[in-house]
């Protein structure tokens, strides 16, 4: 295990630009380094909530460096929401006016939010 994370360190420094998940991929590294040196006055990790969190930093820690880098980029390429002020044929802009409405028949009024039904009081 000591070698798999001293060669990770070098795999980590060698590479030439520094971006977000590398800066990330560091300090995973030096919370698992913190953790095994905690390891050694105590048991740590035979605690369930410490192995879950040294399985998450090292899940970070030892993947491969472009795996991120691909699926980030095509996550930001893709539109989430249709363009709402897009021009109609006619040169106008287009927004879908925002009215919930009456409730469905079968839905129970709230008392709080729908209009009070026209009647008799109690």
């Amino acid at each position: 295990m000591l070698g798999l994370y001293l060669f990770q360190w070098s795999r980590i420094y060698s590479r030439d630009s520094w971006s977000r998940f590398r800066f990330v991929q560091v300090a995973a590294g030096i919370g698992l380094l913190l953790l095994l040196i905690h390891e050694l006055f105590d048991y740590n990790l035979h605690t369930p909530a410490n192995m879950v969190v040294f399985a998450l930093l090292a899940g970070i820690f030892f993947s491969a460096p472009g795996q991120v880098n691909n699926a980030t980029s095509r996550h930001r390429q893709r539109r989430r929401t249709p363009d709402l002020s897009a021009e109609a044929p006619g040169g106008e802009t287009t927004v879908p006016a925002i009215n919930p409405g009456a409730p469905p028949p079968d839905q129970i009024p709230n008392p709080f939010l729908d209009e009070p039904a026209q009647g008799p009081s109690p």
